[in-house]
């Protein structure tokens, strides 16, 4: 029934490189949204058989370069970008919560050569309108989606350079 609640563990260990670049989601019977599921994550995930909760136990990592981009992040990525071939746009999710973190890291580390651009997906960042350029080489920059109401800020990030 639509009313029972439900409890699950997701381990994803799903190998996304390569070709292989598919997101996996979990949709209730009763849902009208996939709730997207971070790559190599551990997952403890809540249903009332209308919506699904997740909460992410062990975030998920994802190596990224030129060839994945751009790149849609979910709740939870740990992306872990090689931007020494060209600029890679790593996209923020377009359905976010309040709380909801993204950690983006230049591994090579050549931001300061080849940009990283995180894209805003329709949302804001830090209350703008406009996408952020990550270019310094090493840095690493976590966003997380703030409350939209009263102030609609959108993501907010905290960034540390090496």
């Amino acid at each position: 029934p639509n009313t029972a609640n439900r409890v699950w563990f997701i381990d994803d260990q799903t190998n996304r490189n390569g070709t292989n670049k598919y997101t996996l989601g979990v949709l209730t019977a009763g849902g009208s949204s996939t709730t997207q599921i971070a790559n190599k994550s551990v997952n403890l995930c809540r249903s009332d058989g209308s919506e699904t909760k997740v909460i992410v136990l062990k975030n998920g990592v994802y190596y990224i370069d030129n060839t994945y981009s751009p790149f849609t992040a979910v709740a939870g990525d740990q992306i872990f970008v090689n931007t020494t071939s060209a600029v890679v746009t790593v996209n923020l999710p377009a359905s976010p919560e309040a709380g909801d973190t993204v950690t983006i890291m230049d591994v090579k580390p050549y931001f300061g050569s080849n940009k990283c651009t995180v894209g805003r997906n329709g949302k804001k960042i830090q209350g703008g309108s406009l996408d952020v350029d990550l270019t310094t080489n090493g840095m690493s920059a976590t966003f997380i989606y703030t409350v939209e109401s009263p102030v609609d800020y959108g993501w907010t990030y905290i960034s540390k350079a090496t």
